[in-house]
């Protein structure tokens, strides 16, 4: 959803990789996909733990 969120079509996810994100309480899965004007694009979802009041949250953002 977080891909599609930011415009992508015909998304394909790749393999878990932790080397796309910017730490290492991150973690992440490379993606292929379409962008509005149709042209490719490939980045990565990363995932990040938010301990928030006892809670853990998980905060995704795509990588380019």
């Amino acid at each position: 959803k977080e891909i599609e969120s930011k415009g992508y079509t015909g998304i394909k996810l790749g393999e878990f990789s932790m080397e796309n994100c910017s730490s290492k309480h991150s973690f992440g899965m490379l993606f292929d996909a379409k962008d509005a004007r149709g042209s490719n694009v490939s980045g990565a979802v990363c995932g990040e733990f938010k301990n928030s009041d006892g809670n853990i949250k998980m905060i995704w953002t795509v990588r380019r």
